[in-house]
């Protein structure tokens, strides 16, 4: 039996010993398992881009390396891949007919939502088995409580938090910290209520300035000048509008919304503001203790499917135990914050603000 792993969409923390928890577990089964390089983008064009992978290779560097040494790609979708001309050409019988080529028996993506409805669909079309294990630093992946990766983020973001109350503190200064988060507001809520933030903004909750200004209000009234405001980089702006800009590869991105806040904000709270962001260090932070275990348990529990012959399934956490779901189930969804759930409930009992009251 032969297996194909790859790592797809964005990087983050974990992916190496996601790998890694896989092709030993794959090795204990006499499974050969090769890598796939660069995601998807490795299984195009006349031969694929891979290594055969074994167990040795996984010493404790390299499982606890940040990112991905597989490399991966968050760059157009097979089904309408840029020619480089201005049009678009549909590559996935290139990717199918590279995965038969290899020999590979079944599939296992590591990667979000986006990347498992691209490559459930890629090999719905060629009859290839599939096995899915969930990695954002988003954690908006459906019917799965972690992924990969999030906590990690979570770890960073509060650390990188923590690093500015002091010179909040000692320059009676409004910090705004942008945290990533493409639609889900997941990561901004658990690194913002761990860092004991102010005023917490995700794209769930609609907000208006005259909440946050009552806010600094009482904060000042308190006795300090100082607040400490995290904002999804999905928030949108008051006229319900996203704040993106294009990348240099004429990519349209996330990002602008903490200065935008800025700008608002500082018309009438009459305070010095800074804008901050721990940025791409979010997915190139060393993996906490808690990732590698989670990572551990899914790629184990993926070649466990394997075994048992049951594909077309995600690894899975749910009430803190590792399951699997039908990757029909989670294809083309991504998973919210619920604005009614524990998480907010309790930044609110603690007088957090969500900028809505």
């Amino acid at each position: 039996m032969k297996i194909g792993i790859l790592t797809s969409g964005g990087d983050c923390a974990g992916l190496n010993a996601a790998v890694g928890a896989v092709t030993i577990a794959a090795a204990q089964n006499g499974i050969e398992t090769l890598g796939i390089r660069r995601g998807s983008v490795g299984l195009m064009g006349d031969e694929p881009d891979y290594i055969s992978l074994n167990a040795e290779k996984f010493t404790h560097d390299l499982m606890h390396k940040p990112s991905t040494f597989l490399g991966t790609t968050n760059k157009g979708n097979p089904f309408q891949y840029p020619d480089g001309k201005g049009a678009f050409d549909d590559r996935s019988d290139e990717i199918i007919r590279n995965i038969k080529k290899l020999g590979i028996d079944t599939l296992i993506g590591i990667g979000g939502d986006g990347s498992l409805e691209i490559l459930h669909n890629i090999t719905e079309k060629g009859g290839v088995n599939l096995i899915w294990i969930p990695k954002t630093i988003d954690n908006d992946v459906d019917e799965t409580e972690l992924a990969v990766g999030f906590y990690s983020a979570v770890s960073t973001a509060n650390n990188f938090l923590n690093n500015l109350h002091a010179t909040a503190q000692t320059h009676d200064v409004v910090m705004i910290t942008e945290i990533m988060g493409r639609d889900a507001g997941h990561l901004a809520l658990h690194s913002g209520l761990a860092a004991s933030a102010d005023i917490i903004l995700i794209p769930e909750i609609p907000y208006n300035l005259d909440a946050i200004v009552k806010k600094y209000q009482s904060i000042k009234e308190s006795g300090r000048n100082y607040a400490q405001i995290v904002v999804s980089e999905a928030v949108k702006d008051l006229n319900g509008n996203k704040v993106q800009r294009k990348s240099a590869s004429g990519k349209v991105v996330y990002g602008g919304i903490g200065e935008y806040l800025k700008a608002k904000l500082g018309e009438v709270l009459k305070a010095e503001i800074r804008v901050q962001s721990p940025g791409h260090t979010l997915r190139g932070c060393a993996p906490t203790a808690q990732d590698m275990i989670l990572a551990k348990q899914y790629g184990q529990k993926a070649v466990e499917l394997i075994l048992q012959k049951k594909t077309g399934r995600m690894v899975a956490m749910r009430d803190g135990d590792i399951v699997d779901v039908d990757v029909r189930e989670v294809a083309g969804k991504s998973r919210a914050v619920d604005v009614d759930g524990d998480m907010v409930h309790t930044a609110r009992a603690l007088n957090i603000s969500f900028g809505d009251e």
